[in-house]
């Protein structure tokens, strides 16, 4: 279909000599271009509009001294459903990448943190997530900024990626230091164990199959006793550590 193959992308050019010539020039890196793309996704007006009408009639550009803004109907969105298009904007100056900050950046499997967004688009929820899955939302003020405490989610020992996504796409990350997790009650029921062999093989106690080098069934038995009674504490004493902070919060 013809109509399927129909993409349009956003240029700008400029003049400084009254129209004579058109474009950009950086003498410093020795590059001239006759104008620049503005878009990231072509846009299908089919997508946008009924028959793709009137898709000229929503660009708009605004210059003044300092910088040029642009307009322009952007039909990503019509890409994936029924017609439908979102507003495209851009600037000449460069925008502030959005960002993210975690303080502390560290800590054990539930610890609280504060997370600050910045530069984000105003006025819009957020999603925040850890591993890929939303953990909360927040909604940003009128200068794309906000500011939330959360409980870390109790992981594995080791980095774990934040992200933060705004409704309009963009996207911020930050790294959360996991310094206690499952797999460290995991190695607690390990040393134990080992401990209790040694000790049960420096008392001479002779193991279920007769032999001098077997492993015996009490130490077997308080070894498992002991690494479950060793995650019942660690996840008690974790879930009244999280439920008094909330507390404390509220």
């Amino acid at each position: 279909d013809s109509r399927e193959r129909i993409k349009y992308h956003i240029y700008y050019t400029r003049s400084e000599d009254n129209g004579e010539t058109w474009g950009f020039e950086d003498t410093q890196l020795n590059i001239r271009s006759k104008d620049a793309r503005v878009t990231d996704f072509p846009s299908n007006p089919n997508n946008g509009f009924p028959f793709g009408l009137f898709i000229g009639d929503y660009f708009g550009i605004k210059a003044t001294e300092t910088d040029v803004y642009m307009v322009w109907a952007d039909t990503r969105l019509g890409e994936f459903g029924p017609i439908n298009q979102k507003i495209g904007f851009a600037r000449r100056a460069s925008i502030p990448a959005p960002e993210i900050f975690l303080s502390p950046p560290a800590g054990p499997g539930g610890q609280e943190v504060t997370l600050q967004g910045f530069n984000l688009q105003p006025n819009l929820n957020v999603f925040i997530q850890s591993g890929g899955v939303t953990i909360a939302n927040q909604r940003t003020d009128d200068q794309g900024r906000f500011t939330t405490n959360l409980f870390m989610p109790v992981t594995g020992k080791g980095a774990q990626t934040i992200r933060v996504l705004d409704e309009s796409g963009n996207v911020a990350t930050a790294s959360f230091f996991t310094e206690f997790g499952f797999g460290d009650i995991a190695k607690g029921q390990d040393a134990i164990a080992e401990q209790l062999r040694a000790q049960g093989t420096s008392v001479g106690i002779t193991g279920i199959d007769g032999g001098d080098d077997a492993t015996e069934w009490w130490v077997i038995f308080l070894a498992t006793l002991g690494g479950a009674f060793i995650a019942a504490i660690a996840a008690s004493a974790l879930t009244v550590l999280i439920l008094s902070r909330r507390r404390s919060s509220s």
